[in-house]
Formats: C-alpha cells, structure tokens, sequence
C-alpha cells in the first residue's frame, strides 16, 4: 500500500500545481484513502518539502490549495509526524497570515484575504488535532495566540475598508461591491472559533 500511497500522492502534487483548482478531487482522495496515514516517513518528508514550497509560491491559487491540503494531512497525522513537522508547518502557515501590504486592487485583497483564511483554517486544524496530545498542545500556544490576533485584525480591515469604500462613494456600496465585502468580512468558521477558544485553554493543567 505504501508504494502505491506515494506514487498517489506524488500525482496530486503534480495535479495541483499544475492547476489550483484541482485541490478538491485531491482532497477527495486524501480523505478516501487516508494517504497520508500510510505512507512512510521519507514519503511524509518531501510531500511537507512540497506543501512548504507551494505555501511560499507567489500564486495565491496555489497557497489555498496548499493550505487546505496541509489541514487534511494534520488530521492524518500521527502524533510522531506531527511532532516533526509541527514547528515548521506552524511557521509556513503564521507567515501567511501577516496583514495584506501594497495591495493595489480589490482583487489583489481578495486573494490575499483568501490565502490568510486558508492558513488560519489549517492552523486552526493543528490545534484540534493537538487538543489530544498535551505537549503538542503546549507548543502550539504561541501560535494559537498569532491566530487570534490575526483574526481580529483580518476583522479589523474588513471593517476600515467597508468604511473607506463607504466613505468614498458617500452611498451604501451596491450588490456586487457588497458580495465583495461579504468574501472579506465572512465570519471564521467552527475550525476557526475553536482555535481562538482553544488559545484560553493551552497550556492550562488537564
């Protein structure tokens, strides 16, 4: 099952980098044949080499893709692989979510919104899987803690740039600018709010 487990899983790489949107029949699989769970340690080694580099790629169709593929392998994880690639998945996935800089049109904060959602959901994904394991749940406090505030700033802009773009116009913003807000403004997600309630609770005696 291994060898076939990586020949897979080197398909979906090629799948996915060849086209973003490949992503959900990618996760399909993952899912339905639990890869990720059977695959040996230099098979799980060079996907996360993989996943890392499409994180830091400049396309940010690839790093949703990426992301959400990495929060279905921390779900498949064993708690060894997790405490091997913890740190640096954490890292990859927190340098996502710095505040948007020089972006010049709305697309280019739509896409830059979208990639951070995607990283707080894959970090919010590490912190659940954690929650059974108390030393790795410890480790993670740190970026549990940049989760939340980067949620709250995530909010924060939506609502400056609602007020400019209010501001600007002198009227309320019509249907298609407000399906724009509603793509920037849309609440965290139950794997999100989890992370941030979790941020009170690492760390504290089980």
């Amino acid at each position: 099952m291994a060898p076939a487990a990586s020949s897979l899983l080197a398909t979906i790489l090629r799948d996915v980098d060849a086209n973003p949107a490949n992503v959900q029949g990618a996760l399909a699989v993952l899912r339905g044949r639990t890869l990720i769970a059977v695959v040996d340690t230099q098979t799980l080694d060079a996907w996360s080499s993989r996943l890392q580099a499409l994180l830091r790629g400049p396309v940010p169709e690839a790093r949703v893709a990426a992301a959400a593929l990495l929060s279905e392998t921390v779900q498949q994880c064993t708690q060894f692989e997790f405490a091997r690639h913890r740190e640096q998945w954490a890292a990859a996935l927190l340098h996502l979510l710095q505040p948007i800089s020089e972006a010049t049109s709305e697309a280019a904060i739509a896409a830059a919104t979208s990639v951070r959602l995607a990283a707080a959901e894959a970090l919010a994904h590490m912190v659940t899987v954690s929650a059974g394991w108390p030393g790795e749940r410890r480790e993670l406090s740190g970026a549990v803690s940049r989760l939340a505030t980067a949620l709250v700033s995530m909010l924060g802009e939506a609502t400056t740039q609602h007020g400019a773009a209010y501001a600007h116009d002198g009227a309320p913003m019509d249907d298609d600018d407000d399906s724009e807000v509603e793509l920037v403004m849309a609440p965290p997600d139950e794997a999100d709010r989890s992370a941030v309630v979790s941020a009170g609770q690492i760390g504290a005696p089980s």
